[in-house]
């Protein structure tokens, strides 16, 4: 069974290849095309994107995610983040996280915790948790 919801997404049970969930990953400027394949046999999966919520507030472009330290939309250069854990709360948190908090500070604990994430920076750049690793396809574009 399957069950989406936006960025949401929760796998359980038999998937029809017998080898777990293929979940693609879009590509956050280009939603027609993958960035990235993984397979999930039971779990929660949640991206968060600063491309999508975006408008314009005093000549400036913004997003929804917001930094609790200035109250202004994050600025880490992260664009994209997509994290696999147990519950979809704590997917949804965690990809959040690394969009606010940035890559250097969020991967390194999802390393300890032990939960996956792929995150895409605005310089086209993708980095991954080494615990991404179990989760990807072997046609997956992602290194890392």
């Amino acid at each position: 069974m399957a069950v989406t919801i936006g960025g949401d997404l929760r796998v359980r049970g038999d998937a029809p290849s017998g080898e777990g969930w293929r979940i693609g990953v879009a590509d956050p400027d280009d939603h027609t095309r993958e960035l990235a394949q993984l397979r999930v046999l039971d779990g929660r999966v949640a991206t968060s994107s600063i491309r999508r919520r975006r408008w314009w507030h005093d000549g400036a472009s913004v997003h929804h995610l917001l930094d609790p330290d200035t109250g202004k939309p994050a600025a880490t250069g992260v664009v994209q983040s997509t994290v696999v854990a147990g519950t979809g709360v704590w997917a949804e948190i965690w990809s959040k996280a690394i969009v606010v908090r940035g890559i250097a500070v969020v991967h390194p604990v999802l390393e300890q915790l032990g939960l996956a994430a792929m995150s895409v920076c605005a310089d086209g750049t993708t980095h991954c948790t080494t615990t991404w690793g179990p989760y990807r396809t072997l046609h997956s574009e992602v290194n890392g």
